[in-house]
């Protein structure tokens, strides 16, 4: 563990230490905040976030340390993509550790209803990126595109099913297109 903890601070710091040599802002303490946070997908964003924007505004600072809801979304909505593609599994081992199970169990619905209220929770979700989007967003429009993506991308691991653990055959044409079959180049 030390090892761990080691190496995601020597991180953190090389990010930091880039960030203020190339761009002159000291990014540390919001990353150390983020850190603190403990969520893996808002910390991406976090550090996405010194990335993507080329004019850091000290406003957009202030609202990362607040966790502002852009950067929650993303993470609600792969939580829930997530949970989507695995209940039926889960349920039948007796698994209730996700939205879908305790729909079922705090509403007392069938599988069929919670995966429907969560498919909405997923839907309004949507709805607040796309106003984030298409508004005045705080933030810059590069890092909204960027927190978009993220959402965008666990609706395409988990649209078909559990992409991500699933060891059935569609995951494993998708691995072997990866690995086995050429990139073409475009014709022109």
């Amino acid at each position: 563990m030390k090892l761990c903890f080691l190496a995601l601070y020597n991180t953190i710091n090389e990010i930091a230490y880039d960030n203020l040599k190339e761009k002159g802002e000291n990014i540390l303490p919001y990353l150390t905040k983020a850190v603190q946070y403990k969520f893996y997908r808002p910390l991406q964003l976090v550090f996405a976030y010194f990335a993507v924007v080329q004019n850091i505004k000290k406003e957009e600072t202030e609202n990362l340390q607040n966790y502002h809801d852009i950067i929650s979304w993303p993470s609600y909505i792969f939580r829930l993509y997530n949970d989507l593609a695995s209940a039926s599994a889960e349920i039948a081992r007796g698994e209730t550790v996700n939205s879908v199970s305790c729909y079922m169990r705090t509403k007392g619905i069938s599988e069929e209803l919670a995966t429907e209220s969560v498919m909405k929770l997923i839907d309004d979700t949507w709805k607040k990126m796309n106003k984030e989007k298409l508004g005045d967003s705080l933030f810059a429009k590069q890092f909204v595109e960027t927190t978009i993506n993220l959402a965008r991308q666990s609706h395409c691991t988990y649209h078909n099913g559990d992409a991500h653990t699933s060891l059935d055959e569609l995951t494993r044409k998708r691995v072997l297109s990866v690995i086995t079959e050429p990139i073409l180049p475009l014709e022109i």
